[in-house]
């Protein structure tokens, strides 16, 4: 695909005529030399009341009635070079649960020795918590993902015992069978428990409904009061999006969220040609979505917020409101 191509189309797509319809109602901007989080983690923790220095992923915790101040952690695996540690996507691990719990026990044995306990949720979830109340700062790990990860590890008046207790674990594991059979068959050993940080008290009630491949997210809607169905698209089919406007009708919802992520991981990646092409797939369907012509009545506006790592654009389209032709919005040159 051209790129010069691909950004004309799209900037003549359905999403860039829904974006001529809409008014910036917020337009914020990172500038600190390491952001704090990512803006769309910074919007929703808005949405639901969550304390600044809290993880979003990490509360999550409370579907698994884990105790308050339970942090959350990630099993990862970094390349070591000459002058740096390259973090690459947990994901990319495809670590099996046979796997993850063996490591997760061996990690666990470790950490205990500094009163902490080690739950393992699930492959790529684990949770800690202890007696003592870790004083960290963290980022999540699609923060570093791709790159030297000096800039997002822990810092604060705890960060020295974190690093002991880190160390400890990845040598338990350096020679650990399940390492070793995951080097023999090529795939990278799990070397790196990755700090995203804490869930510190429970979220605010909320009515909420949201539409997201994210499981911690999911979870996190649902342990507020809110409704977030299982699936595992990257973009909904128009019959999900009708069942997901019928939830949110039935339950009264102040809020109707739908996560539209598709191209998330082609941009940790920084795969740009993989971006436009999940780009295409995003505007094909908004096409057969074909908002907001078939969203109920009761749905007065639609919000579009648009994310990249330091900002976040908020635009609002009103049902009546008609066509801006003099407004040339790029929708690519906003989400970069």
């Amino acid at each position: 695909m051209d790129p010069r191509h691909a950004r004309s189309h799209l900037a003549a797509g359905t999403f860039a005529r829904l974006l001529r319809r809409g008014r910036v109602i917020d337009d914020r901007h990172d500038d600190a030399l390491v952001p704090r989080d990512l803006p769309e983690n910074t919007w929703l923790r808005e949405r639901l009341d969550l304390p600044a220095d809290d993880a979003l992923e990490a509360h999550a915790a409370w579907s698994y009635a884990l105790a308050p101040g339970s942090w959350l952690l990630t099993p990862s695996h970094v390349t070591i070079g000459l002058d740096h540690a390259l973090l690459i996507d947990p994901s990319e691990l495809q670590l099996n649960p046979d796997e993850s719990q063996a490591l997760a026990d061996v990690a666990a044995q470790s950490l205990s020795e500094h009163g902490f306990r080690l739950f393992s949720a699930s492959p790529h979830a684990w949770f800690l918590h202890g007696e003592r109340e870790l004083k960290l700062q963290a980022h999540c790990w699609r923060m570093a993902a791709g790159r030297n990860v000096d800039a997002y590890l822990p810092s604060g008046p705890d960060a020295r015992l974190w690093r002991r207790m880190l160390s400890e674990v990845q040598m338990l594991w350096h020679q650990h069978p399940v390492n070793l059979a995951r080097e023999q068959r090529g795939a990278p050993p799990v070397n790196m428990l990755w700090l995203e940080g804490r869930a510190s008290r429970a979220p605010a009630r909320s009515s909420m409904v949201l539409w997201s491949r994210n499981e911690a997210i999911r979870r996190l809607i649902q342990a507020s009061g809110g409704q977030a169905p299982d699936t595992q698209n990257t973009l909904p089919t128009p019959d999900e999006f009708a069942a997901l406007t019928a939830l949110a009708l039935q339950q009264d919802a102040r809020d109707l969220v739908v996560e539209l992520a598709a191209w998330s991981l082609a941009r940790r990646r920084d795969d740009s040609h993989q971006w436009l092409i999940e780009w295409e797939r995003f505007d094909a369907c908004l096409r057969d979505l074909a908002l907001p012509e078939r969203l109920p009545a009761a749905f007065s506006s639609i919000r579009v917020i648009l994310t990249g790592e330091r900002r976040r654009l908020e635009l609002q389209r009103e049902r009546d409101t008609r066509w801006k032709l003099w407004r040339r919005l790029d929708p690519l040159a906003w989400t970069f």
